[in-house]
């Protein structure tokens, strides 16, 4: 599932709040129908005039597919799908991260995020556990 929320500021002028899950035919990996669902989520809850605050995209349902539980009656991700996201993981993990993006992402990022005050990742990164000697 693809969640998409947008909500404008609660300080300025009426507040508008709006989200939607977007529910895919079949767990992908495809980048492309990930971007198609949310940007088909994006036109729901979209309104003219307002200056929105806050915005966001989430991935719910996320399983890892070496064990796909295949289903009758549901369609797919087609092999060509696979092999094509294959080809784009292995690209950005050899030359870069962001190497290869789709076009919708656009050609330069207009933002960053900040970083400089970013807290170390204790619980994931074993670089970041203090070393205490006795």
């Amino acid at each position: 599932m693809v969640w998409v929320w947008a909500e404008s500021s609660r300080f300025a002028g009426s507040f508008y709040a709006k989200q939607k899950m977007m529910k895919l035919d079949h767990f992908t990996n495809d980048s492309r129908v990930i971007a198609s669902a949310a940007r088909a989520g994006v036109a729901q809850i979209f309104r003219e005039n307002v200056p929105f605050h806050k915005a966001g995209v989430g991935l719910l349902e996320l399983r890892d597919g070496t064990h796909e539980q295949l289903h009758l009656f549901t369609p797919q991700q087609s092999a060509k799908s696979h092999q094509l996201m294959g080809s784009m993981d292995a690209i950005n993990r050899k030359f870069g991260r962001s190497t290869v993006t789709l076009a919708c992402e656009g050609v330069q990022a207009p933002w960053a995020m900040a970083r400089q005050l970013k807290s170390p990742s204790y619980t994931t990164r074993w670089a970041d556990i203090p070393r205490v000697n006795a």
